[in-house]
């Protein structure tokens, strides 16, 4: 697992032999120090062998380093910090050098916001890095750190009236008020150089602005003629009297305006990092679901049998066909659920977790393309995506198929409703 996530390289190497996390009796040293990219999907299968064996637990902002590490007594692997999506070598060099941490806010003080950004220090809370330090739920912590980082606002002035307008914070009585200051904000767009004058440019509301105001044409120093309005008469006479008009208003019910704001703005932040649940969350970071899939929870709604990873035999054969006096095996047909975890298109392979295991799809060229472009419907192989699959073992991968009579496809897209309903979407006929 360290080697597949690059995690073995010339900061940390010393460290993991000492440790015994890697043997130079069965690896060449210089292949482990020039690891550069991480194998997503040899991670996910190295951790599927190890579940069933041993418990891999979280990774810990205070103990965890850049590969797997064991730990015997406990018959433990604590998760790398290499293989939480989009930590990289720098990050991971930034969290070791200012060890240890008290809190998530000891951390996010003490690291440089340049290297670890809100987007990573968001996917090591997804990760469960913060778990120990804190002691509460990643949701907690999460809902914690966005709205310390949010863009809350201790009083309301005029500068927050466009931010107040955008959020339909304002009431219908102020609808002028509103229209006033959206064209006030485009018209300050295009001044001349003397800003003398707001010009018309695309985006102003010219009929607004004929309703309130004369357009005249001006020269501009480089001969250009253009229309414009003069900016000190309409601030004076149109854009002044919305403003003392909306400041009034603000005024009177600030404490109100300020709490529902704030609201918006903690949404806004919550929507673009927070979505999903914990299980989501979990794939985001780790790659996988830790935790127990959330396939199993809809299984009930599968309108077909449902076969296990553990269920597979290579080899199985449901009799035979008869062909031109030959017997021919007909290969017996597995049906699984699974999501996507990653997709390797030089492979044409698709890693995906059944509610009890990994897999591997491999699909022929033409197919994998057709189900990976989204020229006609969004990609089946995207993560997170989950699918309805029937196909066969061989060897170390699984390959779709379905035989002409079954009236069914190989892959089946699976959606899943935010009320836990299931629909099936499919993208194309199959020809076997």
């Amino acid at each position: 697992m360290s080697v597949d996530s690059s995690a073995i390289d010339e900061s940390d190497f010393d460290n993991l032999l000492d440790e015994g996390i890697i043997d130079l009796a069965e690896t060449d040293e210089a292949d482990k120090r020039d690891q550069s990219k991480t194998d997503v999907s040899k991670i996910i299968l190295a951790v599927n062998r190890f579940k069933d064996i041993c418990t891999i637990t979280s990774p810990d902002i205070n103990k965890s380093k850049l590969g797997f590490m064991p730990n015997v007594e406990r018959n433990e692997i604590m998760y790398g910090l290499k293989g939480i999506t989009m930590i990289t070598s720098p990050v991971i060099q930034e969290i070791m050098e200012h060890r240890p941490y008290a809190s998530l806010a000891d951390f996010v003080q003490k690291v440089n916001k340049r290297i670890v950004n809100r987007a990573k220090v968001v996917n090591l809370i997804k990760a469960g890095c913060f778990n120990a330090i804190e002691g509460k739920s990643v949701r907690e912590i999460l809902q914690d750190y966005i709205l310390s980082t949010a863009d809350q606002k201790s009083r309301l002035t005029m500068q927050n009236a466009n931010m107040l307008i955008d959020f339909g914070l304002l009431p219908p009585e102020l609808a002028e008020e509103q229209k006033c200051f959206k064209v006030t904000k485009e018209l300050r767009k295009y001044r001349d150089d003397s800003e003398s004058y707001y010009m018309m440019g695309d985006t102003v509301d010219r009929d607004y602005v004929l309703s309130k105001a004369e357009i005249e044409a001006i020269q501009l120093p480089n001969g250009r003629v253009v229309e414009a309005i003069d900016s000190a008469r309409w601030d004076a006479y149109v854009y002044n009297g919305c403003k003392v008009r909306t400041t009034a208003y603000i005024k009177a019910h600030e404490a109100e305006l300020l709490e529902r704001l704030n609201n918006h703005l903690f949404m806004d932040d919550w929507n673009k990092y927070g979505a999903g649940d914990e299980k989501r969350w979990e794939l985001d970071a780790l790659n996988y679901y830790k935790s127990q899939s959330p396939l199993w929870d809809i299984l009930p709604q599968i309108p077909v049998e449902i076969d296990l990873v553990s269920d597979i035999q290579e080899g199985a054969i449901d009799g035979f066909f008869n062909i031109k006096g030959k017997r021919v095996p007909k290969m017996h047909l597995y049906t699984l659920v699974g999501t996507v975890l990653n997709k390797n298109t030089t492979k044409g392979t698709v890693t995906v977790q059944a509610p009890d295991g990994i897999i591997v799809l491999k699909l022929y060229r033409d197919l994998f393309s057709f189900y990976s472009n989204e020229t006609n419907g969004p990609s089946f192989f995207e993560k997170g995506t989950h699918l309805l699959i029937t196909g066969i073992s061989r060897g170390s991968v699984f390959i779709p198929k379905v035989y002409k009579n079954m009236n069914r496809k190989s892959l089946v897209k699976i959606n899943i409703t935010p009320n836990g309903r299931v629909t099936f979407e499919n993208k194309v006929e199959e020809e076997v």
